[in-house]
């Protein structure tokens, strides 16, 4: 069995309009989220085997905050650039790239690409746009990162800064 853990971005901050899009940092509000939803995995006793995020800024705090809450070592998070850009596709590729070794992720990055990728897994496709900070879980039948879109998830819970809920699968 697989877990993929999606996580969106805290809340940025669009004070600086002459900032890059990549160098948005998080608002207080986008720390304090990150910080419960952190404490939310804690609670749950949630530990990847690797956390990979985007190298955007907002990502890679929301990415921090979540590793220095639930003790995850700094020295296996893993900053990739393609994550930024990508889209559903994309994120499947690089998602069948991992060994399969391991058997929990955590991905760290932007809609909408997390929002299709997870939409391919939910009946009616329910999700309209994944909230900031928030989580989605998805465990798979599945012995390889390979198989993952032919695959469909066994249970989907999103968890909120405030709430949690579970999601109606395909």
């Amino acid at each position: 069995m697989k877990t993929l853990y999606i996580v969106r971005h805290a809340k940025s901050s669009w004070r600086d309009i002459d900032l890059a899009d990549i160098d948005r940092p998080l608002k207080n509000r986008g720390v304090n989220d990150a910080i419960i939803v952190g404490e939310r995995l804690k609670d749950r006793d949630i530990i990847p085997d690797l956390i990979f995020t985007s190298n955007a800024i907002r990502a890679f705090h929301t990415a921090t905050i979540i590793c220095r809450h639930i003790d995850f070592p700094f020295q296996r998070l893993s900053i990739r650039k393609e994550i930024y850009s990508a889209s559903k596709d994309s994120l499947f590729h690089f998602i069948g790239e991992v060994n399969d070794q391991y058997d929990t992720l955590m991905l760290v990055g932007h809609d909408p690409a997390l929002t299709n990728f997870v939409n391919h897994f939910l009946e009616h496709n329910s999700l309209d746009k994944i909230p900031t900070s928030s989580v989605i879980e998805i465990k798979f039948m599945a012995e390889s990162w390979k198989v993952l879109k032919k695959s469909s998830g066994k249970t989907i819970t999103q968890i909120l800064p405030k709430t949690m809920q579970t999601l109606k699968l395909k």
